[in-house]
């Protein structure tokens, strides 16, 4: 053996040394490495539906037991609107964080590292969780005071989230566990805990509201503690799943070295986004506070609206919510071609559905409303919102699609970035714009401006990183073609060639 190959061997040998530890991946376990990209899509979105569907199902029927309870309950309801979502987009950042690496390690065929982070990301957001709940129970008074909650109000808000806060901890999660089951491509899992969880929801909150048997009417407290038992039966189905159908989770703990090598991993992609996703439920209750102005009434309308917003835009969701896993997985094995058709797939969607949706709301926007409150001034506000808003819809779906998509690849910068300009940029000074020359609809209108424009922006930057990725050598012109303009591809096929004949002459040197 020459001194090249023994060097060769040498590098051979310690490079082994160095890989990662696998072991063969658990059954069900699904790679979307292979086969077609719109069959993974679909087998992905269409077990979401169902599971998001029960969900805000679950959701609606809050909604509509505590109508009959009278208009404060509905408005009571609506201002906890933002805190709720507020917990709950910071759980999906941090579960955003953690799919992300859990598909990329999937699709390096990295097994041990699959288990370390998904026990490593249970245990961090336990520990985020009880900050978060102490904190949230000792403010209660002063936070929806300044959202603009009343005496009428602020009794019924004080009911509902003071057990909501102590419950936290089932809320959060069954997301991360959630995000886990749809990292490995077990959407059917993942959908059937989410409709066990809505469906005790349901059958509950009509005993607990208004009393049954032995069981006394509690009113709001009912609802909150509905809440509780819901999502203790989904934590424990789920922790059932990961534990023995997936076997993500094992009851050997890492040691602490690579646990805290995994909150820092998780923490670098699901903190920026945490954060990022925190401006949403911000900006809702400013948005609630702008309504505030006008009547408790048009608060409970916007409250009806957004449940049924909810209910309209889950295929958007469900369809947006498979990129990440999938682009995860097939950037992990290092194929690019998959994730731009992925894309191709994810445009055309939301360009059909969103044009679909807007027309269908527009031809029941009066009617949907009447289903909640037969307070003209609620049916009336929740109307307007379901004629405005979902113009919007194809926006919303494009941003979803590129942020998830890149998400998925371990970038979290294009969905922060998008985020914070729809809400930060365009439409807070829109809607407080609005607000002062047309009322509710100039808010609503600043809702829809905003989805459409950033959408927009989303459009170009693709665009851009697909010329990048040509350049790069890392897909071909023909897989970008319907996303890259002809001019830009072929200035950066010639600069390619230049390059490649710059090096050429520089080898014969």
């Amino acid at each position: 053996m020459n001194p090249k190959e023994s060097s060769r061997s040498q590098e051979t040998k310690t490079a082994a040394a160095d890989a990662p530890v696998t072991k063969r991946p658990p059954a069900g376990i699904v790679f979307f490495t292979e086969g077609p990209v719109g069959h993974h899509i679909i087998r992905m979105a269409i077990p979401m539906t169902w599971g998001m569907l029960a969900s805000v199902l679950a959701a609606l029927a809050d909604t509509y037991f505590l109508a009959q309870l009278g208009t404060a309950h509905l408005a009571a309801i609506t201002f906890t609107f933002p805190v709720v979502m507020l917990v709950m987009n910071l759980s999906l950042g941090l579960a955003s964080g953690f799919s992300s690496l859990l598909a990329r390690a999937l699709g390096e065929g990295n097994m041990i590292k699959v288990e370390n982070l998904t026990i490593s990301a249970m245990l961090m957001s336990g520990l985020i969780v009880f900050a978060l709940s102490v904190v949230g129970y000792l403010t209660i008074d002063p936070l929806f005071t300044a959202l603009g909650a009343g005496e009428q109000t602020l009794p019924l808000i004080r009911d509902f989230m003071s057990i909501w806060y102590f419950s936290m901890i089932l809320v959060v999660t069954p997301i991360i566990g959630n995000f886990a089951l749809r990292a490995t491509g077990n959407p059917k899992t993942a959908s059937y805990v989410m409709i066990v969880s809505a469906l005790v929801n349901v059958l509950l909150d009509p005993i607990f509201i208004f009393g049954f048997g032995f069981i006394p009417e509690m009113g709001i407290k009912g609802a909150a503690l509905a809440g509780v038992v819901s999502r203790l039966a989904a934590f424990l189905v789920m922790f059932y799943m990961l534990t023995y159908r997936t076997r993500l989770i094992t009851f050997k703990l890492p040691d602490l070295t690579t646990m805290l090598v995994s909150w820092k991993e998780i923490l670098r992609i699901g903190a920026p986004l945490a954060m990022t996703n925190m401006v949403t439920p911000l900006s809702i209750a400013l948005i609630t506070r702008l309504l505030a102005q006008y009547s408790e009434n048009i608060v409970a309308g916007f409250g009806v609206a957004a449940r049924i917003e909810a209910l309209a835009i889950i295929p958007l969701i469900a369809v947006g919510s498979s990129f990440g896993p999938i682009s995860g997985q097939n950037f992990g094995a290092e194929k690019y071609a998959r994730i731009v058709e992925l894309i191709k797939y994810g445009f055309v969607f939301a360009g059909i559905y969103g044009l679909s949706c807007a027309a269908l709301m527009a031809v029941f926007h009066q009617s949907l409303p009447g289903f909640f409150d037969a307070n003209p001034d609620v049916v009336y506000t929740a109307g307007l919102y379901l004629l405005v808003v979902p113009i919007g819809y194809i926006g919303l779906g494009i941003t979803m699609v590129v942020g998830a998509s890149f998400t998925g690849m371990g970038n979290p910068r294009p969905s922060m970035i998008m985020s914070l300009l729809r809400l930060s940029v365009v439409y807070l000074p829109l809607a407080y714009i609005g607000a002062k020359l047309f009322g509710p609809i100039g808010i609503f209108g600043a809702n829809a401006l905003a989805n459409l424009s950033v959408a927009l922006g989303a459009g170009i930057f693709i665009a851009l990183e697909a010329r990048q990725a040509v350049l790069a050598g890392k897909i071909d012109y023909s897989t970008v073609s319907l996303l890259v303009p002809k001019s830009l591809a072929t200035k950066a096929l010639n600069n390619s060639a230049i390059n490649e004949r710059g090096e050429e002459d520089i080898d014969k040197r």
